[in-house]
């Protein structure tokens, strides 16, 4: 028990709410909409360019066709609003995966604070017990009894120690939960 972890396995405490499931797959199909109008509004661009090319247009030195034609302005018109949606869908795009990938690191968010909340608890049991017996043995064997150089170096030492085993038990936690 004096290293063992909590039970963490029983617990949906790191799980997201219905609430942020419902949000979660609402921003998904979002960004599925999004990337399905996306495409769509490049393809519309594509093939109004080869309707351009096909029809042997002017192309102006801005990149537009020329608008002597009722083809080259009817083009022009179709390529600046698709153009247009397509910008608008890639930010609708980028603001739903966004989203959706905020949502899916919730479970780890809520783990981390409890995962160095448990490493640092279970380091400080071992360096205060190695503290304990350390200071007991010395009494019992008078180890370096009265120098302030040792116990600055006893400090030291269980200082280091409990930070080698704080950063252990977070790097455990953290694969056994799958983080």
């Amino acid at each position: 028990m004096l290293i063992k972890y909590r039970d963490w396995e029983t617990t949906d405490a790191f799980n997201r709410t219905p609430q942020e499931e419902k949000s979660l797959v609402a921003a998904q199909r979002e960004a599925s909409v999004a990337s399905r109008n996306l495409a769509t509004a490049e393809k519309k661009i594509r093939a109004a360019i080869q309707r351009g090319t096909a029809s042997s247009l002017r192309i102006k030195k801005t990149g537009e066709y020329d608008n002597r034609s009722a083809l080259g302005k009817k083009l022009n018109k179709e390529i600046r609003r698709n153009r247009a949606l397509e910008l608008r869908y890639q930010n609708d795009f980028i603001r739903a995966e966004q989203t959706a990938d905020q949502l899916l690191s919730v479970p780890y968010q809520r783990a981390v604070p409890w995962m160095h909340g448990e490493a640092c608890r279970l380091a400080s049991r071992i360096a205060i017990i190695g503290v304990t017996c350390h200071v007991v043995l010395s009494a019992v064997f008078s180890i370096g009894s009265g120098s302030i150089l040792f116990s600055w170096i006893t400090v030291g030492f269980w200082g280091f120690a409990f930070s080698l085993l704080n950063g252990f038990y977070r790097k455990q936690l953290a694969t056994s939960l799958g983080f």
